[in-house]
């Protein structure tokens, strides 16, 4: 993630116009082209993590709702138990309780994880569309100052 993250950073905060002064006469076109596309490439190694971030989210939600009634169903075989004064199944049910409740903090825990991970993923696509938007406006005011600047031909 650590990559993806600088190579985010790197491309929202790069300059497009450094990169057409570091192509200068060679093809600054084809520069900023290739730099849009390094934009879309980025953009869907972020929406492929997003997704990722967002099944294992899935997962966790499930898992905890999972141990929710499993909590549930113990404490009722606790009350079960208890009435029928079998104090060996309600030890029982109560230890498998706390291994429950054990579990919850870990859950939750993964859950804020994923949505905090989840949030800086779309924060970066935001960011990469705002710069696809900006880069694509550069690239077509080159276009147009160079249909401009280019001689006419007569026929």
């Amino acid at each position: 993630m650590d990559s993806l993250t600088n190579r985010v950073c790197r491309l929202v905060s790069g300059g497009f116009s450094t990169l057409i002064s570091i192509a200068e006469n060679s093809a600054p076109e084809m520069v900023m082209e290739e730099a849009i596309r390094e934009i879309d490439s980025a953009m869907d190694e972020v929406r492929a993590e997003l997704g990722s971030v967002i099944a294992k989210k899935h997962l966790a939600k499930t898992r905890l709702n999972a141990e929710t009634n499993k909590h549930a169903d113990l404490a009722t075989k606790i009350g079960l138990a208890v009435r029928e004064k079998r104090d060996d199944l309600a030890e029982t049910a109560i230890s498998r309780q706390l291994d429950v409740e054990a579990l919850f903090p870990v859950l939750n825990a993964n859950i804020n994880d994923c949505k905090a991970h989840e949030k800086e993923l779309e924060d970066f696509l935001r960011a990469l569309n705002a710069k696809k938007r900006e880069m694509m406006e550069e690239l077509q005011h080159y276009q147009e100052s160079k249909k401009l600047s280019s001689p006419l031909i007569y026929s």
